[in-house]
């Protein structure tokens, strides 16, 4: 269930004449035995800890600013890529790029349709799916062709590195998969509903495919055992936890499942995040992330949410009200290696602020 972040914080002695800070020496000595400490000290040691504190605390509530959105607060409808350094995100038929997710400039205005998927592979290629099928870009998204093989409609790929094998999804629900990102053949596989339905391991040895496994990087799949239905909230392999963490929409919640063992879901989820559908996760820097609607929020809020301990209890990071159901995210950093979450929602692409920011460091 998700923790409530306080919402005061511990203020004391702000109006500048109840303080007086202790000399170094006296700090360094610390207090004596039996010693009773000068309220001035007392008060100027509580204040100092409640400024600190503050700072994290504004931070965490504050919301999304600074490069909110792009085009008009246009519906993001794409996975966020990332490619030769930059982030790509598609709003309508126009492709945007980005080198820090706050500033965006237009690649192609023209695109066949509105997109459900964008991903880069190994530097050389990227893919999208739309009503007409996929496409497939060789230079940077400046121009598109058409996927080979079997007519892929609404397909929602990725690229799965230490396998090389791009897997996706079509809007029937059908699994595909491609060696280059160009001739793409059904796999047999079922996805339902998901942006992110597939994932790999660390290297690469297991795939996770909508309700089928591979052991052999999707020569040959079959079926996983025990899942409580279709992921539609998304499957990841977590390197906290050594397995796939599936999310699993029911009853206006989301349920968190594990594998055991080799495409075999435990039965029974070791998380459930209370009123929040998710609709993706991502783990960064020892923390999982989530990103959903929450229901309870007037105005359908878009939530960014956190896990500090492998996925089994989660805080709200931040909230964006009105912004409608948040699909995907990723992840930049700044000078200062402060990572900051880029999200993509119903109402544009939003920009977790810089405060916010250092927290994501651990």
């Amino acid at each position: 269930m998700p923790v409530q972040l306080p919402t005061v914080s511990p203020r004391w002695a702000t109006d500048g004449g109840v303080t007086l800070e202790p000399s170094l020496s006296e700090k360094e000595a610390g207090w004596a035995q039996g010693q009773r400490p000068p309220a001035r000290w007392q008060n100027w040691w509580q204040n100092n800890a409640y400024a600190h504190i503050d700072i994290l605390h504004d931070a965490l509530l504050k919301d999304w600013r600074e490069g909110s959105f792009v085009d008009g607060s246009g519906a993001v409808n794409s996975k966020i890529g990332y490619h030769k350094g930059w982030f790509y995100v598609i709003v309508g038929t126009d492709l945007y790029r980005s080198r820090d997710g706050k500033a965006w400039g237009l690649v192609n205005g023209a695109l066949p349709i509105t997109s459900n998927g964008i991903i880069a592979s190994d530097d050389s290629r990227m893919v999208y799916g739309e009503a007409g099928g996929g496409r497939y870009s060789n230079d940077d998204g400046a121009s598109w062709a058409a996927t080979l093989g079997v007519a892929v409609a609404d397909m929602f790929p990725g690229y799965m590195e230490q396998a090389a094998l791009w897997l996706g999804s079509t809007g029937a629900g059908a699994g595909v998969q491609s060696a280059d990102g160009i001739t793409w053949a059904a796999n047999g596989s079922t996805v339902v509903g998901s942006l992110i339905d597939f994932a790999e391991n660390l290297d690469g040895s297991i795939l996770v495919h909508g309700d089928q496994y591979s052991v052999n990087q999707g020569g040959a799949w079959a079926a996983t055992i025990n899942a409580p239905g279709a992921f539609t909230g998304g499957i990841i392999f977590s390197a906290l936890r050594g397995d796939f963490i599936g999310a699993y929409q029911t009853g206006g919640n989301t349920e968190l499942y594990d594998t055991s063992a080799t495409g075999t879901w435990e039965s029974v989820a070791f998380s459930t995040l209370t009123n929040i559908l998710v609709f993706s996760m991502f783990e960064m820097r020892g923390h999982l992330y989530a990103v959903g609607v929450d229901s309870t929020i007037a105005g359908t809020a878009a939530v960014l949410m956190v896990s500090r301990d492998s996925g089994v209890t989660w805080e709200y990071a931040a909230t964006l009200t009105g912004a409608g159901i948040a699909r995907t995210m990723h992840f930049a950093g700044d000078t200062l290696d402060r990572g900051y979450a880029i999200i993509g929602s119903q109402a544009g692409l939003g920009v977790s602020t810089p405060q916010y920011a250092g927290l994501l460091t651990p």
